[in-house]
């Protein structure tokens, strides 16, 4: 197991990365220079875990004063699918008892892995399970969206409760995230960002809407928020924030965290 840069933020996260899938995707985050998220591989197997006390000893001091740990890796090598889920979950298990908001980020083939994934399921907070070759951006886009409306000062800020509201509803998660510009480009995004999301069906959501300082505008927070409440349960849990991102220049992003759904 290797740690990498420390922070000392007001909210701590973490990201973990086991085997090769998920230590590749903490690696791309890394050189990518991902604010406010400290990046830890866990290089390890199954048998290892089991065998050594020690091996608990480490998750714990690795992930000890994180308030939201994400659990990543790739389920795509086989054999090593089974030690990965394994690895996973028994850090899972450890979080949940140190108090630590855990989501789960997996990336699979396919659909034939989920009865493997009913007991890691039961251990973190969400669990977000999508195609093994959407890890790198599904991982990017929660991870960095999150830590940027905790830890960032933005138009409309996102407390961590309102994050821990959200992730804890059961079931699994999604995100979907768009980027628009011109005239209606709030309107547009928020609905390119939930095309791939049944809203009636989540608990819960994040709403993250993210433009150049300066440039985001009421109405416009209201379109995205209309199109996205529109076909969601009126009983839904909805958390907005709004970040700066200068990079954007004259475009829009809306990212959307649903959380309860069926799974």
């Amino acid at each position: 197991m290797t740690e990498a840069e420390n922070f000392s933020l007001e909210t701590q996260i973490k990201v973990i990365g086991i085997g090769h899938g998920g230590s590749h995707v903490v690696e791309h985050m890394r050189e990518r220079g991902m604010q406010g998220v400290e990046c830890i591989c866990f290089h390890t197997n199954a048998q290892a875990l089991s065998d050594s006390q020690a091996q608990l000893q480490q998750i714990r001091a690795a992930i000890a004063g994180t308030d939201l740990l994400f659990i990543t890796a790739g389920l795509d090598d086989g054999a090593d699918t089974e030690a990965a889920i394994a690895i996973a979950t028994a850090i899972a298990r450890e979080a949940k008892a140190m108090g630590i908001l855990s989501v789960g980020l997996l990336g699979t083939p396919d659909e034939s892995t989920d009865t493997a994934l009913a007991e890691l399921q039961a251990h973190v907070d969400s669990l977000i399970v999508t195609p093994i070759g959407h890890l790198h951006g599904i991982a990017k886009t929660a991870v960095g969206e999150i830590a940027a409306i905790l830890n960032e000062h933005g138009h409309v800020n996102v407390d961590f409760q309102d994050v821990r509201t959200v992730m804890r509803e059961p079931g699994r998660a999604l995100v979907g995230t768009a980027q628009a510009s011109g005239p209606e480009r709030a309107r547009l995004a928020a609905a390119q960002a939930v095309a791939g999301i049944k809203l009636s069906d989540a608990k819960a959501m994040l709403v993250l809407v993210t433009a150049a300082k300066g440039s985001l505008k009421l109405f416009e927070s209201r379109q995205a928020m209309s199109v996205i409440t529109a076909n969601s349960l009126p009983s839904a849990h909805v958390i907005y924030g709004a970040a700066y991102d200068d990079a954007l220049g004259d475009s829009l992003r809306v990212t959307v965290v649903a959380t309860g759904l069926a799974g």
